[in-house]
């Protein structure tokens, strides 16, 4: 039920964009993925800092690489999401690094001047989310936990400053209170304006139905509360050491440990103290001692920091970017394991026995087809990362999307011509291109290459 309610909206968001919003289109070079990907989206005209920035959730993104022939129907801006987040995430990048069990992703904490570049990173997951793409990005749960709760700092920025007063400046109507009845009374006469002599400035009317929709829809969801089970996903020892000390402040005088209210924080190398904050944000003395009737309240105090006030910034500008590019109320309600579910697509390993049953044949192929058999055997001769590199080559994303396997509508056909030739792909039909191998050693040494330079587009 998830996969289909998110189909339908996708399709339904798609189908009613603004008539008078271009379809956005960026040109990057796979050598300067993150600089070209940047200047595209702050283009002056559209982009990740325009008024105007979050009418992509309302067209598909298309993709051009520079100095080669694909043509975007889907599969170059699936691939580009994906090269584009694993250069983000790469921890020598020094935005995200793993977490102390090598399974997921954090921030480090590190405030390196790469506001715009967390940003970024927050924005092309929303949008590859918006867009029904399936991307490989492994954060913990309290990761997804955040990104569907309320953010104070946000809503007090200056994006929400402006809007209050900018709104007035364009509504046809006498003053009102309620922003949303602006964006009502704008939808309303959407219509009648473009029709008449009457000209106000769209691309205004545009960007305060959307900052309407985002504010409204931030303001809606919950606060984040930190819990120990939070901080056990990212840094388990730490956690472990909080709950013995909690249990030590039972029957013992933990004043003895010597602590105050106050954390070492390690500053690229540099480590400095420096002190707890309440829930509120107000810092506590560090001179203030650990004690058995205030035990708790450190407690607390350890997981603000560590949950949210040690990455504040870097994650703040994350979440602006996400929420940027798909704020709306079907995402908002979803929980955070659909939202990593929704966004990861299947993980696990691939079911090739129920992706060959919904595959079709094209061109004279059918599941009788002697290489079409062959090509399944060698499939599941395939090493796990192997059918996801298989996969990849396919369809430009190595993740199964929501949906399942139907979702994907793979279809394999014969190309005609020699058969010397490697196998290639119209990812974006999602189309395998494979020649009539005479044997199955051939099918397979062809198979392997493709898949192992998989990177680059013909004219698909």
């Amino acid at each position: 039920m998830l996969s289909v309610a998110l189909n339908i909206f996708i399709k339904y968001n798609m189908r009613n964009c603004n008539q008078f919003v271009p379809i956005p289109k960026i040109c990057v070079r796979r050598s300067n993925l993150i600089e070209d990907a940047l200047n595209s989206f702050l283009n002056e005209n559209w982009g990740l800092k325009s008024p105007i920035a979050s009418f992509l959730t309302q067209s598909r993104l298309v993709v051009e690489f520079l100095g080669e022939v694909g043509v975007d129907s889907g599969g170059l801006r699936r691939e580009f999401f994906s090269l584009l987040v694993d250069e983000l995430l790469n921890c020598e990048y020094g935005l995200f690094k793993l977490c102390s069990r090598d399974t997921a992703y954090w921030l480090t904490g590190y405030e390196l001047g790469f506001a715009i570049q967390t940003e970024l990173i927050g924005f092309v997951i929303g949008l590859a989310l918006l867009n029904g793409d399936t991307l490989k990005v492994p954060f913990p749960k309290v990761f997804f936990r955040k990104l569907l709760s309320s953010n104070r700092n946000l809503l007090k920025s200056t994006i929400f400053k402006n809007y209050q007063s900018s709104s007035e400046q364009y509504i046809m109507f006498k003053p009102v209170t309620s922003t949303n009845f602006i964006v009502l009374k704008v939808m309303e006469k959407d219509q009648l304006i473009l029709r008449s002599n009457y000209n106000p400035d769209l691309t205004k009317f545009i960007y305060l139905r959307q900052i309407d929709k985002v504010y409204k829809s931030l303001t809606q969801l919950p606060e984040y509360t930190p819990t120990l089970q939070d901080l056990e996903e990212i840094e388990p020892e730490i956690a472990d050491n909080i709950y013995k000390l909690y249990l030590m402040s039972c029957d013992s005088n933990i004043a003895n440990l010597n602590l105050t209210f106050s954390v070492t924080k390690d500053c690229l190398g540099e480590f400095q103290e420096i002190p707890l904050k309440d829930k509120n944000g107000n810092e506590y003395s560090m001179e203030k001692l650990v004690t058995n009737q205030n035990v708790l309240e450190y407690i607390e105090a350890l997981l603000n920091y560590y949950l949210i006030y040690n990455i504040e910034t870097q994650f703040d500008n994350f979440y602006l970017g996400f929420h940027r590019a798909c704020a709306c109320s079907l995402f908002m309600h979803l929980t955070p394991e659909q939202l990593a579910f929704t966004l990861n697509g299947i993980e696990g390993e691939i079911d090739v026995n129920h992706l060959e049953k919904v595959t079709q044949y094209l061109n004279g192929y059918d599941e009788h087809s002697q290489v079409i058999k062959w090509f399944w055997v060698c499939f599941r001769m395939l090493s796990s990362s192997d059918k996801k590199k298989l996969l990849m080559f396919i369809t430009g994303s190595e993740r199964i999307p929501l949906g399942g396997p139907e979702a994907l509508e793979l279809k394999i056909t014969n190309p005609g011509g020699s058969s010397d030739r490697l196998p290639w792909a119209h990812t974006c039909e999602k189309i395998l291109l494979l020649p009539n191998y005479p044997s199955y050693e051939l099918l397979s040494d062809k198979l392997r290459i493709a898949i192992e330079h998989n990177r680059g587009f013909g004219l698909y």
